[in-house]
């Protein structure tokens, strides 16, 4: 994965996109409280299509992160704006992986060779193996050391761990 592009959420992206540029090797996010670390997380999960692979005990805890708020006081950190793009390279080819609340962006985008992008075809989850793994996953692992951690061949991304620069706590 080359970036990730969040856009019109309800704490980051607004105005213009935030872009966070990712190693192919491992990409840590680290910070302290308050600083969008776990938003940024949850938020690539779900544009990656990853959200059944969270353990039961905090499935619960994630929701706020899918919810859409309308006013001020409302829960949720998504708008009805909201859209997602992860720039993905596999094989020399290289999509956009998309996530829209409207549902108005094609899943998936291919770089054709002369420049330009066309609809894509598949399921995200299969077609691009990502592990992603929240602080509260990794907790969750810790206090059962047997649990699953992915399969070597995937690639791994242990978050949270950086301050997100341009996210309002």
């Amino acid at each position: 994965m080359e970036s990730f592009e969040v856009a019109d959420a309800r704490y980051l992206g607004r105005g213009k996109p935030y872009e966070v540029k990712l190693s192919p090797w491992f990409t840590a996010i680290i910070g302290g409280r308050g600083t969008g670390k776990s938003s940024l997380v949850e938020f690539l999960r779900i544009e990656m299509r990853r959200e059944d692979e969270v353990q039961e005990a905090i499935r619960d805890d994630l929701s706020n992160y899918r919810g859409v708020y309308r006013q001020r006081r409302d829960e949720g950190l998504l708008t009805q704006g909201t859209r997602f793009v992860a720039t993905y390279r596999k094989d020399r080819a290289r999509f956009r992986i998309q996530w829209s609340q409207d549902g108005e962006q094609d899943p998936i985008l291919e770089e054709r060779e002369g420049g330009g992008w066309v609809t894509g075809q598949g399921d995200i989850a299969r077609r691009f193996p990502v592990r992603i793994y929240s602080q509260k996953q990794i907790y969750q692992l810790a206090k059962a050391p047997l649990g699953r951690c992915g399969r070597p061949s995937d690639q791994v991304m242990c978050v949270p761990a950086g301050r997100v620069q341009g996210a309002k706590p």
